[in-house]
C-alpha cells in the first residue's frame, strides 16, 4: 500500500487506517524478502510522539500550507500539508487521544516527512519532541531481538587543545550490536586499568578510544518484536520489525501485525509521560505557605564524566538561543569553578534555573514548569557533549 494508495482512500476513523497501516507493512516486508530492497513507492509505516500544548486544530508549521480534517473519531485527524512552492500535497494522520502527546502516523518518505515534523517540533511555540535518554532506550532491547543499533553525536563546544570529535554517526546491524555499544561504554574503565600497566602504547589508544566512548550516545535501536496473536488457520508467528529513534520516531520495517508497533507507542507514550508528571508534581519547586517557609520539590543534577574546562564559554553556548537547546539565560553568579544562570524554555516560555560546575549541572524546575524540558536538556548534553552523562537526584532510583 503505498502513499498514493493511502491517498486514494477515504479513512473516517482509526479502524480503517490501521488496517491499510497493516496491509502496508506485510507489503512492505514481502517486497523486501523478494528484491532484497525497498521498492520507490512502497513507503515505510512511521509514527512520531509529538509534546503539545495546543490544539491540532490550531497547526500552523512556517513555510507549509496546511488543512486540517476531521473524522468520525473525535480525537482522530487528518492532516493534509504542502510546502508553498510545491504543488505535491502529503498525509498526516494525527491521533490526539492524549491530548498532550500526539501520536502522528504517516507513509510519505522520510525525506519529505521529516522536515516538516522538525519544523514542528522545533520551531513551533508549545510543541517539542519527546526525548529518550540513552538509558530509557536501552529499554527496548529488552521488547524483542536485537537487529541495528544507532549512534549519533554532534559536538557542540570542546576544550582548548583538545581535538574535537564535531560529528560522529553510525549504525551496527545483527545481534551483536548492542554488545559492540557496550564496549564502548566500557573504554574509560579499561583505560583506567591499563594506565596502571604503564604500557605507553595502550594509553595512546585508549586515549582515542575514550574520546569515541563520551560521544556516541545510543541514538535508536532497532528490535524484532513477536506476539502471541495468530491469524486465523496460519502458524506463522505474528512480528513486527521496529526501529525507535531518541527524539520519538518508530519506524516499522515490516513484519504482519502493526498492533505490536501501536501497543509498542502506547505503551511508551504512557511511560513516557508518566515519567514527566512525576517530574513536574514531585520534582519541580515552590514555595509553600507555612510558618516558617518551606519548599517542596528539589533539584536533578546531570552528572557528567566528561569534565567541563571552560565554564563560561560552555554556558554562553548552551544559553545562546541557538539549536539545539532552545534555551536563553541570563547570568546571575560568574566564577572560575562556578556559573549559575537564570534561564527561559523557548519551547513554551517556562522558568528554567541551572548551575554548572566542571564535574556536574544542577537543574532547577519551577512549579508549573514543563517537565519535558528536563528531558530535553539531558537527553541534549548526552548526543552534544558527554553521551556518559547520568541524571542522578531521584531518591528511589533514575528516572530513565
Amino acid at each position: 500500500m503505498s502513499e498514493k494508495g493511502l491517498d486514494k482512500k477515504e479513512i473516517n476513523n482509526r479502524r480503517d487506517f490501521f488496517k491499510l497501516l497493516e496491509q502496508n507493512i506485510k507489503e512492505t516486508y514481502e517486497r523486501e524478502k523478494e528484491y532484497q530492497y525497498l521498492i520507490k513507492d512502497l513507503n515505510m509505516v512511521k509514527s512520531y510522539i509529538i509534546e503539545s500544548h495546543k490544539s491540532v486544530k490550531k497547526l500552523e508549521v512556517a513555510g507549509y500550507n496546511i488543512k486540517i480534517e476531521e473524522t468520525n473519531d473525535s480525537t482522530f485527524y487528518v492532516v493534509k500539508f504542502k510546502k508553498e512552492e510545491y504543488e505535491d500535497i502529503k498525509r498526516l494522520y494525527v491521533d490526539t487521544m492524549d491530548e498532550r502527546y500526539w501520536t502522528i502516523h504517516t507513509v510519505v518518505k522520510s525525506g519529505e516527512v521529516d522536515p516538516f515534523i522538525e519544523k514542528l517540533a522545533k520551531k513551533t511555540l508549545k510543541k517539542d519532541y519527546v526525548w529518550f535518554p540513552a538509558q530509557y532506550l536501552e529499554h527496548f532491547k529488552k521488547k524483542g531481538e536485537s537487529r541495528s543499533i544507532t549512534l549519533k553525536y554532534s559536538e557542540i563546544i570542546g576544550d582548548e587543545g583538545e581535538e574535537l570529535i564535531n560529528d560522529l554517526s553510525m549504525k551496527l546491524w545483527g545481534g551483536a550490536s548492542s554488545d559492540v555499544y557496550t564496549l564502548i561504554n566500557q573504554l574509560p574503565e579499561l583505560k583506567s586499568l591499563l594506565e596502571e600497566t604503564d604500557e605507553k602504547k595502550w594509553i595512546d589508544i585508549l586515549n582515542a578510544c575514550e574520546s569515541i566512548s563520551h560521544s556516541s550516545p545510543l541514538s535508536g535501536i532497532g528490535v524484532k518484536i513477536f506476539t502471541d496473536d495468530h491469524e486465523e488457520d496460519s502458524d506463522e508467528k505474528r512480528f513486527i520489525l521496529e526501529e525507535v529513534n531518541y527524539n520519538g520516531k518508530f519506524t516499522a520495517r515490516g513484519g504482519n501485525s502493526i498492533s505490536e508497533h501501536l501497543y509498542l507507542l502506547r505503551k511508551t507514550k504512557e511511560q513516557y509521560s508518566d515519567v514527566i508528571k512525576f517530574i513536574e508534581d514531585e520534582i519541580s519547586i515552590q514555595f509553600e505557605k507555612s510558618s516558617p517557609l518551606g519548599i517542596s520539590g528539589h533539584p536533578l543534577t546531570i552528572a557528567l564524566t566528561r569534565p567541563i574546562q571552560d565554564l563560561h564559554k560552555f554556558t554562553d553556548e548552551v544559553m545562546s538561543c541557538k539549536e539545539p537547546f532552545r534555551i536563553w539565560g541570563i547570568t546571575r553568579d560568574k566564577f572560575e569553578d562556578y556559573v549559575g544562570i537564570k534561564g527561559v524554555d523557548l519551547h513554551n516560555g517556562d522558568k528554567l534555573n541551572i548551575e554548572v560546575y566542571k564535574d556536574w549541572i544542577r537543574l532547577y524546575l519551577p512549579k508549573g514548569g514543563c517537565g519535558n524540558t528536563i528531558a530535553r536538556f539531558y537527553s541534549l548534553i548526552q548526543h552534544n557533549y558527554d553521551s556518559n552523562a547520568i541524571l542522578e537526584g531521584v531518591e528511589y532510583g533514575k528516572l530513565f
